[in-house]
């Protein structure tokens, strides 16, 4: 490995994008214990119990996959989509604090994955996953000119995502960008009746 660091930078992303989906799972069979914890006539401590051991595990392998992922960034600064698995760890660990109850941590967390996600646009602007990714987390806080912009860009060299299609059906969303493509057919001179 001394001999391709390319190979050991590839197998740090790997080896961070394998705890995080360990963690994702941990994260789900959460939510299932406690959705059937939920479900019952009757609390089931057992279940609760187990939810909470698979909260933390998934803590756990979220920290491990942040750790793996920093070695990353520090040899590579600028490695691809470094920003999006960031993005990934810190709304699972948002998912998690808001499960129980702390919602300034949920803030914060995912007050950092946006931060993350606008990194990794800035080096890839026209990867239609992260854009659609960075406007649904941003939600109302970008300003539907904004958003349009940044949704339009990956549409010049891919095709439309399910991501994109969600935004755009958005009922929260709707008028935002039926106002703000208005404004640019105006601008462009297509002004439809």
């Amino acid at each position: 490995d001394r001999l391709s660091p390319q190979r050991v930078l590839i197998n740090l992303f790997r080896l961070s994008n394998t705890e995080l989906i360990a963690a994702e799972r941990k994260a789900a069979r959460a939510a299932d214990r406690d959705r059937r914890d939920r479900e019952g006539d009757t609390p089931n401590p057992r279940l609760q119990a187990m939810a909470v051991e698979d909260l933390q595990a998934m803590e756990g392998l979220c920290k491990d996959a942040s750790h793996t992922l920093k070695s990353l960034i520090s040899a590579s600064p600028g490695f691809v989509n470094h920003g999006h698995l960031e993005h990934r760890i810190n709304v699972l660990l948002a998912q998690g604090a808001a499960w129980r109850g702390e919602k300034d941590a949920a803030q914060a967390y995912y007050g950092n994955a946006a931060a993350a996600l606008e990194r990794e646009l800035t080096r890839q602007p026209f990867d239609p996953t992260i854009a659609a990714d960075f406007v649904g987390l941003a939600g109302k806080r970008l300003d539907a000119n904004t958003a349009l912009t940044l949704l339009a860009r990956p549409l010049r060299y891919n095709r439309i995502i399910e991501a994109d299609l969600r935004l755009f059906l958005d009922p929260n969303r709707r008028e935002d960008f039926a106002q703000a493509s208005r404004v640019w057919e105006t601008a462009a001179g297509t002004d439809r009746p």
